[in-house]
């Protein structure tokens, strides 16, 4: 076997273990009917990116969005228009806090 096939195969059985691991997640909904195999994210975009950071809050920080939110900003520097937007948010959370 040639290297080039050896990493194409290396490649098409990752790419299968992951499909495999995303539909036990319930990340991918497969389509049963279509041949060759289609798969369909299950959730859209925004709830899956939910899902994931609840389980890396609670995975990686104890469930505290102070540690996740002090790490990502010392991690990489935000743009002023992102701060602009964490600050808008806060302040939304505090009004809502008052009522």
């Amino acid at each position: 076997m040639l290297e080039a096939d050896r990493g194409s195969a290396v490649g098409h059985t990752t790419a299968l273990k992951l499909v495999q691991i995303m539909c036990e997640k319930g990340l991918l909904d497969r389509e049963e009917a279509i041949s060759p195999q289609v798969f369909r994210p299950r959730l859209a975009e925004r709830d899956t990116q939910r899902q994931m950071v609840s389980d890396l809050l609670d995975r990686a920080f104890g469930g505290s969005a102070r540690k996740l939110v002090l790490e990502l900003f010392g991690l990489k520097r935000a743009s002023p228009s992102e701060i602009h937007e964490v600050e808008e948010l806060l302040y939304r959370i505090e009004k809502e806090k008052r009522r």
